[in-house]
């Protein structure tokens, strides 16, 4: 007989699943599969306080099964996302600077999905890197780099997946040396029942760089008393075109004495959950110089020490916005100048107010 939570969240699925397949597509919203936890229950971890020792490392490998019965029909849907909500990345010292000036351990985040305990190297995928995670605060020193845990997704072609057998989800870091929770960002959990007898979350502390490859002994240390931060997002057909519109609507100066630019950005579709800058040297080539923000409003501070040494003269900046069925738009593109020898950022172009 089924848990009395279980059940729950499986009427809970079913009603958003028939709702998405009725719908008219102006009400899109995808479909998240969490396990026994609601999707904002898990708040542990990998905010503040105790950590549990949940970290993802290079020998630590999280595993989290999804079964068939709670899958949906793959007709109505035309992307999986698979989402990891992870928080405290560490920091060190920067070398020859103040205390208070941190540099991030650095790293990668990789997920593998299948349908055994076990990865093949082409079921294996990057979801992010530590610098993109929040930091841990220092009891010392002020740090402008820390924040709430977050969700990072990354896609998993739909194709290669079969929703009529279990799912099983694997979170670990391809990075060398990342061997403790002093180097490692934490991945978050929410509580589970403590009627609920069935385990679906393992850790598995015996990997070196990649997940297992053997489903017969894969599964090594049953989680029960919490529900890993692993999620699955589907996204219904027709949401996968939506567009994403944001618009730079005011720069202004930064800090007295300096050549920082402030940068106000507005939403103009709805569902916005991440904007991000870019910078370009060509107009074709962009990269990410700031970190993500979550929330309006919207506001990027550019200073000098954000630009690439590498470019010098004109470059070009944009700003990336991604909505919660991770589609990504872009804003207008605006010409600057800096000027190494001065370290003066310039306007080239007038932005419209």
């Amino acid at each position: 007989m089924k848990s009395k939570a279980i059940t729950i969240f499986f009427i809970f699925v079913i009603f958003i699943y028939s709702n998405l397949c009725s719908q008219k597509q102006e009400y899109f919203y995808p479909l998240y599969i969490t396990g026994s936890v609601a999707l904002n229950e898990y708040t542990l971890f990998a905010n503040s306080g105790w950590d549990g020792n949940w970290y993802v490392g290079t020998n630590m490998c999280w595993i989290k099964k999804f079964k068939k019965e709670f899958l949906p029909d793959k007709n109505f849907f035309s992307k999986l996302y698979v989402g990891v909500k992870l928080g405290r990345s560490k920091t060190v010292p920067k070398p020859n600077s103040p205390p208070w000036e941190k540099e991030i351990i650095d790293g990668n985040v990789y997920i593998g999905v299948s349908s055994t305990a076990a990865w093949k190297s082409e079921q294996r995928y990057f979801l992010c890197k530590f610098s993109d995670i929040p930091t841990e605060g220092d009891w010392e020193n002020a740090l402008a780099t820390t924040g709430e845990a977050r969700w990072f997704f990354t896609e998993v072609p739909l194709q290669k997946i079969d929703l009529n057998e279990d799912i099983y989800v694997c979170v670990y870091s391809n990075t060398q040396n990342i061997l403790s929770v002093s180097s490692a960002p934490i991945l978050a959990a929410g509580w589970r029942e403590r009627y609920q007898k069935e385990s679906f979350v393992w850790l598995n502390n015996e990997i070196n760089g990649s997940p297992p490859i053997d489903p017969s002994n894969s599964l090594k240390t049953q989680i029960r008393a919490f529900d890993a931060a692993i999620v699955l997002k589907f996204i219904p057909y027709g949401a996968e075109n939506l567009p994403v519109n944001i618009k730079i609507v005011k720069i202004t100066d930064g800090k007295p004495n300096t050549n920082e630019k402030v940068f106000y950005i507005k939403p103009i579709t709805p569902n916005i959950q991440t904007i991000w800058m870019e910078i370009s040297s060509d107009k074709e080539n962009y990269i990410k110089i700031s970190r993500y923000q979550y929330n309006e409003p919207f506001v990027f501070n550019l200073n000098t020490n954000m630009i690439p040494k590498e470019i010098s003269g004109d470059f070009y900046l944009r700003f990336a916005a991604k909505d919660i069925f991770e589609n990504i738009g872009y804003s207008e593109e605006i010409q600057l100048n800096i000027k190494r020898e001065q370290k003066e950022i310039q306007n080239k172009q007038e932005i419209k107010k």
